[in-house]
């Protein structure tokens, strides 16, 4: 787990187990901090003048976690009104809590990400958006059992275009082009999402009394429903791992498609950001993913999650959510976190 430090909290100690305590300079304990080793939950009386802002600042050091202690609290159904003396919980994360009044500063909160973060794959399992729809490469043109759908274990029969040069054990990875992609900001189509299907292997070259010349393959990796008319591209099969790679870019885009056909995403899934080679962006680099405020008056943008990107394309990239607090949207604007 990763140490968050909290700002200053008076109560905490009244819920809280104190693990240990820190030392001072000197070698004796000080009496000002105590250290929290598990995430707990306390619970805070809104005084008057209180705001959901003010509030996490004074627990997070950051007012813009916010949406953390909302979503601890479903009563509350519009965050902009709050009221004295109603309970509030607010996680404790792993960390020093402040004991007594209010410091002059707060404790600097630790960085978001974990620096020993990873997200292990293969280069042909990652989706991605293209500029057009595929009409090259090879095809599956019909299957030896009589299904619809099709996964690992069956056996496909593909052709390849005139001239390719097809060996028995070659592997194909599977793909299938669907959703044209639109801008969600100006309408611009972006391309065409590429999901990345499995993987067929070559068992089998027969050619026909025309001269035409069929191929059968064993699907022996699926990552979802494999349908004749999917496309067959030789692409590289090497392992990726993933680790945090901060841009030094200011960079702002948006998310502007998700990778199945869902309306909401949250955390662990995967998403299209309109920012790609062409921009810097490379593989590691990680993101926030804000939501504009309704009231810009009274409250900022809020924080949605983050994101690190898997895949660069020359205009979008492939990206997978790491931390959610709200399930995002298509149209959540996204910001670089700078080295």
């Amino acid at each position: 787990m990763r140490l968050r430090p909290m700002a200053w909290i008076v109560t905490a100690l009244l819920v809280l187990g104190v693990a240990g305590i820190v030392t001072a300079q000197d070698g004796s304990e000080d009496p000002k901090y105590k250290t929290i080793y598990e995430t707990d939950v306390t619970e805070y009386t809104i005084q008057s003048g209180d705001t959901l802002w003010g509030i996490s600042e004074s627990f997070y050091g950051d007012p813009w976690s916010w949406p953390l202690i909302w979503e601890l609290n479903p009563y509350i159904t519009d965050p902009h009104w709050i009221y004295p003396d109603n309970k509030l919980k607010v996680k404790l994360a792993e960390g020093y809590v402040y004991v007594g009044k209010k410091p002059e500063t707060f404790l600097r909160p630790a960085d978001w990400w974990d620096p020993t973060f990873e997200y292990v794959t293969k280069s042909n399992k990652i989706d991605f958006i293209t500029k057009s729809k595929f009409s090259e490469g090879g095809q599956i043109v019909d299957h030896y059992d009589d299904l619809m759908i099709l996964g690992e274990h069956h056996q496909i029969y593909f052709e390849m275009e005139e001239g390719a040069n097809v060996e028995l054990g070659e592997v194909f990875t599977v793909l299938r082009s669907r959703d044209k992609v639109n801008h969600p900001e100006n309408g611009d189509t972006l391309g065409y999402i590429v999901d990345v299907l499995g993987e067929v292997e070559t068992v089998d070259i027969t050619t026909l009394k025309n001269g035409k010349v069929v191929y059968t393959g064993d699907i022996i990796d699926s990552y979802a429903e494999i349908e004749v008319g999917d496309r067959l591209f030789k692409l590289p099969r090497n392992p990726v791992t993933v680790t945090l790679n901060k841009t030094n870019l200011d960079l702002k885009g948006y998310v502007v498609a998700f990778e199945k056909d869902r309306v909401l995403y949250a955390q662990n899934n995967v998403v299209f950001i309109d920012l790609g080679l062409k921009d810097g962006v490379e593989v590691g680099n990680s993101f926030s993913i804000w939501r504009p405020s309704k009231n810009e008056r009274r409250l900022p943008d809020y924080l949605v999650g983050n994101l690190i990107v898997t895949r660069v394309e020359a205009s979008t990239s492939t990206a997978v959510v790491t931390n959610s607090y709200r399930e995002m949207e298509i149209g959540d604007f996204i910001t670089s976190d700078i080295e």
